[in-house]
């Protein structure tokens, strides 16, 4: 309250809210993470918007004068799942508040900002379907003149949230292809010493530098994180035993995850661009029982299915770049 009234321009104060009632296993591995991790994340993503951060849409602070001015949402031409209602409001009124010059800002300050999380991964990828929707719906506000750059490189970073995971598959697909076509090259053109030397200590080489650079963008933020927190333990509250044994866990689980995530989101952008639409209902947070294994099939037949068998064929076809994907 005290920076919204000290700083007449700040229009939206964001801020940063805690996972609680924790009842399952994926909650829990959630909110630990969000605590080892999201301080960093939110510091380095606050520096970098400076006045124009992320709205979320709850959890912050309006100065309800000029958002009940300005903020009002507009329709959308009616074509499919990506017109009509806009779905995704925060990002719109984030960059219409910020058009009648107030600011968007994001509070570090530990507040007491609380929100409740999906109890299960099929609930957290429903909620992804919406968001998916609602965010690609955004690309109508791209070409609009009265929004600044910061605005709509915000909307595009929101729409490329999802659409990212379409490039991730198709980079998968072309490169499979090109090292399969290289090295039916390769065979046809050298014979077996200088296949061995030109292939495999130049080709595979730069194939495990692009691995590792890939490795590192995603896992060595988290490293970091984590090295701090081994430093000074304080926001798991847990021994460093504890913290090292949650980061190899999270670590694992979000490897393991980030696979079916990628092949579920780009289902969710092939319904969106097609014309299926999703209704926006209250999302569940309670926990009636296990899940099982029919239901999980059910709703990850796609990526297990395809999963399974590029595996097979890739393991058929060439052993090293089975390894390799």
């Amino acid at each position: 309250t005290k920076k919204m009234e000290s700083e007449p321009t700040l229009g939206i104060l964001q801020t940063n809210p805690l996972i609680y009632k924790v009842k399952t296993s994926f909650q829990n591995i959630f909110k630990n993470s969000q605590s080892l991790y999201s301080e960093y994340y939110l510091a380095g993503a606050n520096y970098w918007q400076m006045n124009s951060s992320s709205f979320w849409g709850h959890n912050a602070m309006i100065r309800l004068d000029p958002f009940i001015a300005h903020c009002a949402l507009p329709k959308l031409p009616k074509f499919g799942a990506i017109g009509g209602k806009i779905l995704s409001h925060d990002t719109i009124e984030a960059a219409l508040i910020r058009r009648s010059g107030y600011s968007v800002r994001f509070s570090l300050d530990p507040i007491g900002s609380y929100e409740e999380y999906p109890p299960t991964w099929i609930e957290s990828l429903q909620r992804d379907q919406r968001w998916c929707q609602g965010n690609i719906q955004h690309f109508w506000f791209l070409g609009a003149k009265e929004l600044n750059m910061h605005s709509k490189i915000s909307i595009l970073l929101g729409i490329f949230s999802y659409l990212s995971s379409l490039m991730w598959l198709l980079f998968i697909f072309l490169s499979s292809y090109l090292y399969l076509s290289d090295l039916r090259f390769f065979r046809l053109a050298f014979n077996s010493q200088d296949f061995e030397l030109i292939f495999k200590e130049l080709y595979l080489q730069k194939a495990i530098q692009l691995q590792w650079i890939t490795l590192s963008m995603l896992f060595v933020p988290k490293i970091i994180a984590f090295i701090i927190d081994l430093i000074l333990p304080k926001r798991l509250g847990n021994s460093r035993l504890k913290t090292a044994k949650f980061f190899i866990i999270e670590s694992f689980t979000s490897f393991l995850m980030a696979p079916t995530n990628m092949i579920m989101h780009v289902q969710f952008v092939i319904f969106t661009l097609f014309g299926k639409k999703v209704i926006w209902k209250n999302q569940n947070r309670n926990v009636n029982k296990i899940l099982n294994l029919k239901t999980a099939f059910a709703n990850f037949k796609i990526p297990f299915v395809f999963g399974i068998l590029l595996s097979f064929g890739l393991y058929r076809l060439e052993m090293l770049l089975f390894f390799w994907l």
